[in-house]
């Protein structure tokens, strides 16, 4: 190489009298020199922020789910490592309570309408589960954590205000906000379990499951299980949205009948 690179020197420049190196056909283009072309800038790093680390959080259980959220995965997902993350969130269960707090962000309540608080109610509960559901199954961490965060907060006094609008006892409408939490969060992990099943193609083998439990059911011997056998068809019957919405209406009409004792 040193060899050819001399020669091209000599050869070059004994090509003009003046001294003058002429240029060659890329730069006479208005290109420059191979060896003086500018060097990339390197990119800016975008510092670290509780907003960019959730909002990473978020996606990876949005495509994998959240058995795939670690610290380490969530470092690499920001190109960092997961110590710089403990400057911002102190474990991964503070970053749950995130997590669950910007999911609650996402959910409004209406203005409380006394007239129609239990169809409102009714609606909050859908929409809940729908963006829920939406985060694959993310709804998990719902069991037995306390909605504490700013979004949290606001969204408990939201539902107060709703209930209370409706007429209910204040210590009924206090413990309503965390019965309906809890059968949201678990009608939510089960339609996000459907779904991926859905997604896997297993659906005929769940419709298979279904109808092979409820010709078990039928055949218990009805002297010892008369009412397994009585009501194997509504133990078995409905999907998944059927019996979500069943099991509101039994919630919300049982909340309903304590406005009436009260005004009794």
């Amino acid at each position: 190489m040193a060899f050819v690179g001399c020669t091209l020197f000599v050869e070059v420049t004994e090509m003009s009298d003046d001294g003058v190196i002429p240029a060659p056909p890329w730069h006479e283009n208005g290109e420059r020199w191979p060896w003086k072309q500018p060097r990339p800038k390197p990119k800016v790093k975008e510092p670290l922020s509780l907003d960019r680390i959730v909002d990473a959080a978020m996606k990876i259980v949005d495509h994998a789910g959240l058995d795939a959220l670690s610290m380490r995965r969530l470092g690499d997902e920001l190109q960092t490592t997961a110590s710089a993350l403990y400057a911002h969130v102190a474990d991964k269960d503070e970053l749950l309570d995130l997590m669950f707090d910007r999911v609650m962000g996402e959910v409004e309540l209406p203005d409380p309408d006394p007239d129609d608080w239990q169809e409102q109610l009714k609606q909050y509960a859908r929409e809940s589960v729908r963006v829920l559901v939406g985060h694959r199954d993310l709804a998990k961490i719902t069991i037995g954590r306390v909605p504490f965060g700013p979004n949290g907060i606001r969204t408990i006094e939201q539902m107060l205000a709703l209930l209370r609008s409706g007429g209910l006892p204040d210590r009924i409408a206090a413990y309503a906000g965390d019965l309906l939490g809890s059968y949201l969060g678990v009608m939510a992990i089960e339609q996000a379990m459907r779904r991926e099943q859905a997604d896997n193609g297993e659906d005929t083998d769940l419709a298979t499951i279904t109808a092979q439990m409820r010709t078990y059911m039928e055949s218990l011997p009805a002297e010892h299980f008369p009412n397994i056998v009585a009501l194997a068809g509504p133990l078995t019957e409905g999907g998944t949205d059927d019996r979500f919405e069943l099991g509101l209406d039994i919630i919300v009409r049982g909340l309903s009948s304590y406005v009436e004792k009260d005004r009794g």
